[in-house]
């Protein structure tokens, strides 16, 4: 009896605590259930938190990007404005140089031409000073150099139009009425037809510069063409003292 009562009592409480047991059970279960939905919500909250920031992040950059990109891009063209100027300031500045030493030759060279003319004309006053039986041919020259024809063959040259033939046959007969001595000479047949147009040219006195509109050529193939004449006439070198040689025929 007494052993049935402790296998009872045993069983009893065998019962009590399997019953406590599963109730424990289910109250951990319940509450790593809790846990378990506690956790991962709040793993959801920090996954949402990760992928805010990193997309805050991710616009940041590509902000920084665009503004660098703005910036360099900004930079580059201000760089190349700065260089075309340059560059045309540069162009400017040797073309300015150029500019002045074609100018510095062209009046070398005028005053050199315009020396020469002084020094014919310093020999024409001369022997009008010291002669004064040439007065007459003095009176002469400055009767052809100031005559209508010359005038408009200076008009001519201002305008760099080219002469007729009739025109440069008008001349010549011009000088073979007032100065056949020199006609004479320069009707040599050593020389050419260019050759005696700026014979006669040098004799009425124009510059190079207004031979070289009168025949259409350059200002450097008028000197040649003087240069051939002081060879062909007199015996010289070179373009200088042509002037003072063909001015002092008579």
């Amino acid at each position: 009896m007494k052993k049935r009562n402790l296998v009872s009592y045993i069983a009893i409480l065998m019962a009590i605590g399997f019953i406590i047991a599963v109730v424990g059970i289910i109250i951990d279960g319940q509450v790593m259930q809790k846990s378990y939905e506690t956790t991962a919500a709040q793993s959801y909250n920090y996954r949402m938190a990760f992928l805010a920031m990193a997309a805050f992040a991710f616009l940041v950059c590509l902000v920084a990007i665009i503004c660098m990109n703005g910036l360099r891009q900004l930079r580059s063209s201000e760089v190349e404005i700065l260089n075309e100027h340059y560059t045309n300031l540069l162009k400017r500045y040797y073309d300015a140089i150029n500019d002045m030493e074609l100018l510095q030759k062209d009046i070398e060279s005028i005053r050199k031409k315009k020396r020469e003319q002084i020094e014919s004309l310093q020999q024409q006053l001369r022997l009008c000073s010291v002669n004064p039986s040439d007065n007459h041919e003095c009176n002469i020259e400055r009767l052809v150099l100031d005559s209508q024809l010359v005038s408009h063959f200076h008009s001519l040259a201002s305008k760099a139009s080219r002469v007729s033939d009739a025109e440069w046959n008008a001349l010549m007969q011009l000088l073979e009425i007032h100065f056949p001595v020199f006609t004479q000479r320069i009707s040599s047949p050593q020389l050419t037809e260019s050759e005696r147009r700026v014979c006669m040219l040098i004799r009425l006195r124009f510059v190079p510069t207004e031979m070289a509109a009168l025949m259409d050529v350059s200002v450097q193939q008028i000197t040649n063409i003087r240069s051939r004449i002081n060879s062909k006439l007199f015996r010289r070198k070179g373009a200088q003292g042509v002037d003072v040689l063909l001015n002092s025929i008579r």
